[in-house]
């Protein structure tokens, strides 16, 4: 296909058709992403059960999924 801007916003052309997409965009409203938060609790280890349920206090013996940060281990809690 080929692109061309235009004052107004963008036109595609298709190859091997007479179809042209006029897709209209305003550069002065434009959005995106101003800035990315962080997780201030991220060494903060959540646990969860085999069924994915959220363990508050695991008991010794039982066998959950600890994540801490971007990371997770299945553990016996002890």
């Amino acid at each position: 296909w080929t692109l061309w801007t235009v004052e107004y916003g963008a036109v595609l052309q298709y190859p091997y058709t007479d179809s042209m997409i006029i897709v209209p965009f305003d550069l002065d409203n434009m959005v995106g992403v101003e800035n990315i938060a962080v997780d201030t609790d991220a060494d903060d280890v959540v646990y969860y059960n085999l069924q994915g349920v959220k363990v508050l206090n695991p008991a010794p013996g039982q066998l959950v999924i600890a994540r801490q940060g971007g990371q997770a281990v299945k553990m016996i809690a002890k």
